[in-house]
């Protein structure tokens, strides 16, 4: 059980890392500054952690 809590922990961080990396070049395609863009890190981050 331990096991599955933690890699599934793993996942959401990797996933939001990969998010975080990528706000620049979706600010760029919707025309939007990163700062803009904090909910879509935090919407996708909650989505993400709760389907786990």
């Amino acid at each position: 059980m331990l096991t599955l809590c933690c890699s599934s922990m793993v996942v959401v961080v990797m996933d939001a890392s990969i998010v975080n990396v990528a706000l620049p070049a979706i600010g760029g395609d919707l025309r939007t500054p990163v700062s803009g863009l904090q909910w879509t890190v935090d919407a996708y981050t909650l989505v993400l952690g709760s389907f786990w």
